[in-house]
């Protein structure tokens, strides 16, 4: 009941704040085990990625642990929305454990596998860590892009952008989860979601 108050509330004050603009709806399951994926370029992305999935639909984001040791983030962000901290660098075994049990439960999880924000808004490395949970789980990824097209300030433009889901079978897992298993999966939902970008191309610099 919560989530989907504050999923109606979250985005009514974007929509007036922003030029919000929601592409690929087409492209969300209508229900879940799947693992979402995007990028991250600010402390407000999980609140606006999901505006184009259905309330009924609860993200359940990974968030850094730093977030949750603020009393009032903790209850925010745990019991209002379901979140959950990972200690980032130290090889988390209880989060990706959390995060397995959400999505073989029938549960979505929300990911931001590049592990921090973008201080420039390019896409910087994918952590393997979001491929170990798909292969546990043989879940398909629906990928995401935010774009800030000129900042966060009243009225500038946002894209949020939902790519074609990848099926868990596209992504050539052999059930050894192996390391190149991993990077192989790691670098193609990186290249579906970086497709995604609306940022303008950088031009080509002349020889």
């Amino acid at each position: 009941m919560f989530y989907s108050i504050a999923h109606f509330v979250v985005g009514l004050l974007w929509r007036i704040w922003f030029r919000l603009d929601i592409r690929g709806r087409e492209n969300v399951p209508q229900a879940g085990p799947f693992v979402f994926c995007s990028n991250h370029v600010s402390a407000l992305d999980p609140t606006i990625v999901c505006l184009g999935v259905p309330s009924r639909i609860k993200l359940r984001f990974i968030g850094k642990a730093e977030l949750f040791r603020n009393p009032f983030l903790r209850l925010l962000l745990g019991r209002g929305l379901g979140a959950f901290p990972v200690e980032r660098g130290s090889g988390d075994t209880g989060a990706i454990d959390k995060a397995v049990a959400i999505v073989k439960n029938g549960g979505v999880l929300g990911i931001f596998p590049e592990g921090t924000r973008s201080p420039d808004g390019s896409l910087l490395r994918f952590k393997s860590g979001m491929s170990l949970i798909v292969s546990q789980t043989e879940a398909d990824v629906l990928p995401c892009c935010i774009t800030y097209l000129n900042g966060r300030k009243f009225r500038s433009h946002v894209i949020v952008n939902y790519g074609p889901v990848i099926p868990f079978a596209s992504l050539g897992f052999s059930g050894s989860g192996s390391p190149r298993e991993l990077k192989a999966a790691t670098r193609l939902i990186r290249g579906a979601v970086e497709n995604l970008s609306m940022a303008p191309k950088q031009p080509e610099l002349e020889a």
